[in-house]
């Protein structure tokens, strides 16, 4: 509603902007006319989304009158007039409601002032707890009564200091004489009246100073003397009474006026002056600059960290160094040499070789030593026909780049075979510090044994049929039955014939019964049938597949 009324009303949207707190709205204006104004404009603009105004506090006995006597706007809105027969019964908190506190701040109309409630607790003897309690009851968000409060906070510093009370412990008697006096002190602020506005006959709207150097500061020690720029002595300073402290009879004084040569001619002002130099050094607005500092990096750049293989890492470094070679000396052209690969691999186990601090003696274990510029793991197998790096691996951290890189490697070469087979194949040629571990780890995040590790999905089987959950049943009350073969028999001398077996189950105890069947048709089955019920007797029910023999039985 205040952004729609911006062009018709300024000052009433302002209004509804800037000066309401929740649904009260406290605003001061510099004339009768103004403030009338503006509040019709508010009944307007809040009329547009059906919002009353309740009441309305002001402390001018005009403006109540032309609310009550206008006739423009027909309005609920009721004037609360102060009652000025008694001080106390006027005071109204800025909510609006006799009672309440908005910030702890008090205001009578009657007067225009503005004045504090000081209600402390009364309960003795003093305690840190009920200290503090009573000291923050005196919320005094304008800083008008630090003056008297300050006394009571440094006070309560010096117990903090003494780290020897807690919060319920009684404080010593001589304590308890000065915190009562303090107290008595703070609850004489309820006598204290403070102007709500301070508008001097000579007064002007206040401008903004705009920052200025080189010329224009020369401008002003031009026209400006040193001699014009007036001292303020000590105790005629009201500053002070904000560090030291002063008593609630002593507010009317200087902190609520000023010094009193104020008021008198400039001539009669305090003569002594600061004894300042005379000119005005440059102040420059200093902006921060921050440097950061890396050390030098040796050859050329390769981030080993952006390769996943072991192989094109030294493929791409031996290229690097085919570039630097050609621009130097004679160009090498074609597929790259195995001495060139030799080459690249040997820069990144040095730069990994780099990180091993105190190796001689960290890893004395493995009888460690180095030959040209490598790190190679010692023994006793100078004599055995293995190779030269299967003898004396070379020695790689744990957690470097290039040790991942190499396992991986490693666990490639072999197929994705298991944790000790690559291990075996990393140590034909390199000895990491804790590979294990490392080897554990890479096999385990490995996407391609993850798969070859998973078991196919096995189906959920249904629920047992009842006949194989009947207690206390004999065997072969309920059986299952399904013919087997065929397989050949020997009948008579030389002759052979197809046959084939049918196989009995009970349902409950699993136990099974086995006959002989001649062919596949109904007569034969029923035949085995009857054998079987024979030596079992008949069962109650017979379970068995589609076949034409059993259907057709």
């Amino acid at each position: 509603m205040a952004k729609e009324h911006r062009q018709t009303a300024p000052e009433a949207s302002k209004i509804i902007e800037r000066d309401r707190y929740v649904d009260d709205m406290i605003h001061s204006c510099p004339s009768v006319s103004d403030a009338f104004q503006r509040i019709t404009d508010l009944e307007k603009i809040l009329s547009t989304g059906s919002f009353k105004i309740k009441e309305c506090h002001c402390s001018s006995d005009q403006l109540q009158e032309r609310l009550r006597e206008r006739s423009e706007l027909p309005t609920n809105l009721k004037v609360v007039e102060p009652q000025r027969e008694s001080p106390d019964a006027n005071q109204v908190s800025l909510d609006g409601e006799p009672g309440v506190k908005t910030l702890g701040v008090s205001w009578k109309p009657n007067t225009d002032t503005i004045n504090f409630d000081a209600k402390l607790n009364d309960k003795e003897p003093y305690t840190k707890r009920v200290i503090l309690s009573n000291i923050s009851r005196i919320f005094d968000p304008l800083g008008l009564a630090s003056v008297v409060t300050i006394k009571a906070r440094i006070a309560l510093q010096e117990i903090w200091k003494m780290k020897k009370f807690e919060w319920d412990d009684l404080l010593p008697k001589e304590m308890q004489l000065t915190w009562r006096k303090l107290f008595t002190e703070i609850e004489d602020l309820k006598t204290v009246q403070f102007p709500r506005c301070l508008q001097p006959p000579s007064a002007f709207e206040s401008t903004l100073l705009k920052s200025f150097v080189g010329v224009r500061i020369a401008e002003i020690q031009a026209s400006w003397e040193p001699t014009v720029w007036r001292y303020v002595p000590t105790n005629l300073n009201p500053a002070d009474d904000l560090s030291r402290g002063i008593s609630v009879h002593e507010m009317n004084g200087r902190w609520m006026n000023g010094p009193s040569f104020l008021r008198k001619n400039s001539d009669e002002w305090p003569t002594e002056v600061d004894k300042a130099s005379p000119e005005i050094p440059e102040v420059r607005v200093k902006k921060p600059l921050f440097a950061l500092v890396q050390p030098a990096v040796k050859g050329f750049i390769i981030d080993a960290s952006r390769f996943s293989s072991w192989q094109k890492l030294c493929r791409v470094t031996a290229y690097c160094l085919r570039f630097i070679s050609n621009a130097r000396s004679l160009r090498v052209c074609g597929p790259l040499l195995p001495e060139e690969i030799e080459l690249a691999e040997s820069y990144w186990i040095k730069s990994a070789q780099s990180e091993l601090e105190d190796w001689k003696d960290r890893y004395r274990d493995l009888a460690p030593y180095e030959k040209y510029g490598i790190i190679r793991v010692g023994g006793r197998l100078t004599q055995s026909p293995l190779s030269y790096d299967e003898n004396h691996p070379m020695l790689l951290p744990p957690d470097h780049v290039i040790s991942k890189l190499v396992v991986e490697d490693s666990h490639n070469r072999v197929f994705h075979s298991g944790r000790e087979r690559t291990l075996c194949e990393v140590r034909r040629k390199f000895w990491i510090v804790r590979g294990r571990n490392l080897v554990k780890k890479i096999v385990k995040d490995c996407v391609t044994c993850r798969k070859l590790r998973q078991y196919p999905y096995t189906t959920l089987m249904a629920d047992l049929p009842p006949d194989r959950l009947k207690l206390f049943s004999p065997p072969f009350t309920a059986i299952g039955v399904d013919l087997f073969g065929p397989f050949h028999l020997k009948y008579g001398r030389n002759k052979r014939i197809k046959s084939w077996g049918a196989v009995f189950t009970c349902a409950t105890v699993r136990v099974i019964h086995l006959e002989i069947v001649q062919d596949l048709s109904t007569e034969a089955f029923l035949h085995a049938l009857r054998r079987f019920a024979a030596c079992h007797g008949w069962p109650t029910t017979i379970i068995s597949d589609n076949g034409t023999s059993f259907i057709g039985a």
